[in-house]
């Protein structure tokens, strides 16, 4: 599934349109990024985390990662 099938599907789901799906989803995503990149994590119950690790090299990097939770690890077996 791409972001624009998301979308369709977020704005079929919600009775949002499709503009405001667009506007909603693309607002949870740069709200994500904004914390991880000022090192917080964004933590949803049973969903999972978002959240950076530093990686120890010669410079100072930072790798993207999610850590599903619980109620999402049982959905996929």
């Amino acid at each position: 599934m791409d972001k624009k099938q998301f979308i369709l599907l977020l704005a079929q789901r919600t009775g949002l349109s499709i503009q405001e799906a667009r506007r909603a989803l693309n607002a949870c995503l740069e709200l994500i990024v904004s914390a991880n990149s000022h090192r917080q994590k964004v933590a949803f119950s049973d969903f999972g985390t978002f959240q950076v690790q530093h990686l120890p090299d010669l410079r100072e990097r930072w790798l993207p990662v999610f850590l599903p939770g619980e109620a999402f690890t049982q959905a996929l077996s």
